[in-house]
């Protein structure tokens, strides 16, 4: 059941992110990336310094759309290890 929640993450916050023109980080965005976050179980502490920031909602609209893409690309080898295994 986790797996598929986390498969439902992915697919949503991947076609929202794709569709956006990232001209400003809207409440949506920001939720997009801390789910990608969780579903991806990526340490905040360690990403955050990795973007050389504080807070998530300092991230400049291209460090925020590099980390939005390296998240769904994590996602989304998750989601192919998770099916390879079944």
């Amino acid at each position: 059941m986790e797996s598929y929640i986390k498969a439902s993450i992915y697919t949503s916050c991947f076609a929202d992110v794709l569709g956006s023109s990232f001209e400003g980080k809207t409440k949506d965005e920001m939720d997009n990336l801390i789910d990608l976050l969780d579903a991806t179980e990526t340490d905040r502490d360690q990403f955050l310094k990795h973007y050389k920031v504080k807070k998530l909602d300092e991230l400049r609209n291209g460090k925020y759309q590099n980390a939005i893409s390296v998240l769904a690309k994590k996602m989304e080898k998750i989601v192919e290890a998770r099916d390879a295994g079944q």
